[in-house]
């Protein structure tokens, strides 16, 4: 899981720093809160990437595969979340990179992969991480909405 910092970490913000967020805010049919659009697009690679070890886990163990869903999600808000407060990659890549050192140190909270360390805790932990990802991801729409006002 380490090795999605390099290819997420700065999918949510890839328009603010190329410089073409005016051009895409000038298209026809652009979702109201594109941090919520990017939140689904990355979720859906996520769950592409990973359904191999998912469709393994609901064989060996159901509630690792539940934890390890709940995680991917929270994965793909979290990173458009800081992506889109942060207008960049590096917030993301800094939480990403601490909780995945606290996950492998056998700290059970900070394994946001849903319980891949510890499957017994997997589900909650996966779950606390997706409702701090979803705050995050709705104050982000927030503070995206109030920069497209102004």
């Amino acid at each position: 899981l380490l090795l999605l910092v390099p290819v997420i970490s700065e999918a949510p913000a890839r328009e603010r720093l190329a410089g073409a967020e005016a051009l895409l805010r000038s298209l026809p049919g652009l979702p109201r809160w594109p941090v919520t659009w990017k939140a689904g697009s990355l979720g859906l690679f996520l769950l592409a990437l990973a359904l191999p070890m998912t469709l393994r886990l609901l064989v060996t163990a159901p509630g690792a595969a539940l934890g390890l869903a709940l995680g991917l999600a929270a994965t793909a808000a979290l990173c458009a979340a800081l992506g889109g407060l942060s207008g960049g990659g590096k917030a993301w890549s800094a939480v990403h990179v601490l909780a995945w050192y606290g996950a492998v140190n056998q700290a059970p909270f900070m394994d946001f992969s849903g319980g891949l360390l510890a499957p017994e805790t997997g589900a909650m932990v996966g779950l606390g991480w997706l409702l701090a990802a979803l705050l995050l991801l709705g104050l982000a729409a927030l503070v995206e909405a109030r920069r497209a006002a102004a």
